[in-house]
């Protein structure tokens, strides 16, 4: 299935997404790709169960080797094993890539489609010029987060390996893959909110310099339009997204704390490695959340600057209908 063809010179909406695309078709989460000009869908159901029945298997695993693990946790003499300092977050992890999955099936195809097909009228009508930008952008978002990720993730593991051994370390790891996972979930948001933010900047634009407004009134309608289909795309994974940033940050803060004033000791009697490694992951988590609402408070700035725009032009109607009106019974 296809939208339209075409030329390989045009910038689109769907050019500004390409980097993040290839990223996020690789775990399934995209369904829209280009092939000869044309945007197609291709998303496979049966690559998705496979998805969730291996991390649903793997999960599970790791469950029951914690449960093996508690009858050794009592025996042991030091103060803590690896196993009390790691809380299952990766099941909210996996819960929320389940949850990701079912809402690209639902809103991200025939729905989608429609979605890159109304941007290109909405930008054919505003002169939209700012592909370029937008997608330097979004390719810079989500270079700065993998880097951040591969850091704060390597530095975690080999500190913990310092201290537990890798075994351990290595069983756990399946959480930093959930963590780019929720990563790449609030890239792709933001970089649908970045969307609606050049445009509502445009629309803002010229009605400052138009007095005559009707040929907008569409486009901001249709924006509220794609607005309400990002809501409705990204909604519930964002309060997933909020409820795993709040489990996550509130465990390696206390995991950090609780290393750094001697509380918890690792069985090779390393305190300070833990605790500098937990404290950033901890920052890591709160930039994502941070971006996520720095981009959501531009466009409602955005908004804001559009209404008072619009209310500006018909304050000066009615002064001009009420002049017009005061020299008429002049004459």
């Amino acid at each position: 299935m296809h939208v339209k063809s075409l030329d390989r010179s045009t910038r689109d909406t769907y050019y500004t997404l390409v980097p993040l695309n290839y990223i996020l078709r690789f775990f399934n989460l995209s369904c829209i790709y280009r092939k000869h000009n044309q945007l197609k869908i291709c998303w496979s159901m049966v690559r998705s169960i496979l998805y969730v029945m291996i991390f649903g298997f793997l999960n599970f695993f790791f469950l029951f080797k914690k449960i093996q693990r508690l009858d050794v946790i009592r025996n042991k003499t030091f103060l803590v094993t690896f196993s009390d300092t790691i809380q299952m977050s990766y099941l909210i992890g996996y819960f929320a890539y389940t949850v990701d999955l079912f809402f690209v099936y639902k809103y991200g195809r025939d729905g989608l489609l429609k979605y890159f097909k109304t941007f290109d009228h909405i930008d054919q009508i505003l002169g939209m010029t700012c592909y370029d930008e937008i997608r330097k952008l979004i390719v810079r978002t989500l270079v700065i987060c993998i880097v951040f990720f591969i850091t704060s993730s390597s530095v975690d593991y080999v500190c913990w390996v310092e201290g537990f051994g890798w075994l351990s370390p290595t069983l756990y790891s399946l959480d930093y893959f959930y963590f780019f996972l929720s990563t790449l979930m609030a890239v792709d948001g933001m970089s649908h909110v970045v969307q609606l933010e050049y445009r509502l900047k445009l629309i803002k634009n010229l009605l400052q310099v138009c007095i005559v407004a009707y040929r907008f009134n569409r486009c901001y309608l249709l924006l509220l339009d794609q607005t309400s289909y990002i809501n409705s795309k990204f909604g519930v994974r964002v309060l997933i997204f909020c409820l795993n940033l709040l489990v996550n940050m509130i465990n390696l803060l206390n995991v950090s704390i609780r290393f750094a004033t001697g509380s918890m000791v690792s069985p090779k009697g390393v305190s300070r490695l833990p605790s500098f490694s937990s404290l950033l992951r901890f920052l890591n988590w709160s930039a994502v959340g941070v971006s996520i609402v720095l981009h959501c408070e531009k466009v409602y700035r955005e908004e804001e600057k559009i209404v008072e725009v619009i209310d500006l032009i018909l304050v000066n109607k009615v002064n001009c209908k009420y002049d017009l009106g005061i020299i008429d019974i002049l004459d």
